[in-house]
């Protein structure tokens, strides 16, 4: 896992923020920045939600829990699956689904993504 300090240096590098810049972004010292990429200073919950805004990442990512930069909503997922209204609209392999099978693929992806949000609230 990497450590904050190492991920706030990467993204500041790579946004191409100055420390100045990026304390002055969200309200802190030049110095406050560098305390916090040498792992001398640990920022509070509300800089850190800053931190992540302003660099366009997750906190999550931010803090090296995830490496992935944006958050995944979950509560899309209803959006993302739904279910046809007519039959032989979804098909996988050539294979038409219907709308009992497509009910059952929900409940699975449902339950995947119940264990996920259960493995982030552990790491939290």
């Amino acid at each position: 896992m990497i450590s904050f300090a190492k991920r706030l240096k990467e993204l500041r590098k790579r946004n191409q923020f100055t420390m100045l810049a990026l304390g002055n972004r969200i309200g802190v010292a030049k110095s406050t920045i560098a305390g916090y990429e040498s792992g001398f200073r640990e920022p509070s919950l509300t800089v850190v939600i800053s931190l992540a805004k302003a660099l366009d990442v997750s906190t999550d990512y931010l803090l090296g829990i995830s490496d992935y930069p944006k958050a995944v909503d979950y509560s899309t997922l209803n959006n993302v699956m739904e279910i046809p209204k007519a039959s032989g609209e979804f098909q996988w392999d050539g294979m038409i689904l219907e709308e009992d099978e497509l009910i059952e693929i929900k409940r699975v992806l449902e339950i995947a993504i119940q264990r996920k949000e259960v493995d982030l609230r552990k790491l939290k």
